[in-house]
C-alpha cells in the first residue's frame, strides 16, 4: 500500500519538535535581553565610580574623610584614608543603583602617593 503526505502522528510530533525549539529560542532572546540590560547598568555604575575617584584624585592630595552624594541613577559614597606616614592616600568610591533597583553594589579603589 502507497501512503501519500505525512499521518497526524507525524505532523504532531513535528509540531512538538518545533514547539521545543521555538520556545528554547525564545528563553535564550529574553536572557540575551536580561544580560546586554545589565551590562549597561554595570557600565553606568563604573562610569559613575570612576567619574567621583577622579575628582577625587584631580585635587592633589586628598584630605582624609568621607562622603555622599549621587551621580545619574546612582548613590555613590567615598572614603580617604591615610597611608603609611603621611606618604599616600588610599580612595575608595562605591556606587549602588538609587531607589533599591537591581544592580547591586560597585566599588573602585586606588593608592595616590602625595
Amino acid at each position: 500500500m502507497s501512503s501519500r503526505g505525512f499521518t497526524l502522528l507525524e505532523v504532531l510530533v513535528a509540531l512538538i519538535i518545533l514547539s521545543v525549539g521555538l520556545l528554547a529560542f525564545a528563553a535564550a532572546a529574553a536572557r540575551t535581553t536580561r544580560l546586554i540590560s545589565d551590562g549597561r547598568r554595570i557600565e553606568r555604575a563604573a562610569l559613575a565610580a570612576w567619574s567621583e575617584l577622579e575628582g577625587l584624585r584631580e585635587g592633589g592630595c586628598p584630605e582624609p574623610g568621607s562622603g555622599a552624594g549621587t551621580r545619574g541613577a546612582f548613590d555613590v559614597t567615598w572614603a580617604v584614608w591615610a597611608g603609611p606616614g603621611g606618604a599616600s592616600r588610599r580612595l575608595q568610591v562605591v556606587v549602588r543603583a538609587r531607589g533599591g533597583s537591581a544592580g547591586g553594589e560597585h566599588s573602585l579603589s586606588t593608592v595616590v602617593a602625595c
